[in-house]
């Protein structure tokens, strides 16, 4: 498991999201337990544990939590499996399960360093 880095995005307390109803599919996810008012920006990445496995969303378009503390986020991908009501939504704290591959590894010796890109495939 891995922490998603997010460098531009600016941390914030989203309060403590579940999804809300169970039986959900498809490019929306309905959430409760947000800060009444808070704005998840367009490109926020979020972790959707289902049965103790994350699986890794961002967000498609800048959404705000109504009064009540829910909102209907537009996602990508599509949602892989239909998660449970009450399922945890970690918004402030994403992170990623899966497999490293594809691992390159350069040395930059002008400048004393080591490129390294890889490619990290979830976990299904």
């Amino acid at each position: 498991m891995i922490a998603i880095p997010e460098p531009k995005m600016p941390t914030h307390n989203y309060g403590a999201p579940l999804v809300r109803g169970a039986g959900q599919l498809g490019s929306l996810l309905v959430i409760d337990g947000l800060i009444p008012g808070v704005t998840i920006p367009k490109g926020k990445w979020f972790s959707l544990v289902i049965s103790g496995r994350r699986y890794a969303y961002l967000v498609a378009q800048e959404v705000v939590a109504e009064a009540d503390g829910h909102a209907t986020l537009p996602i990508w991908p599509m949602l892989r499996r239909s998660p449970p009501d009450n399922a945890s939504v970690e918004l402030s704290e994403p992170k990623m399960e899966g497999f490293v591959q594809n691992v390159v590894e350069r040395s930059v010796r002008s400048i004393g360093s080591i490129e390294v890109s890889f490619t990290i495939s979830e976990r299904e």
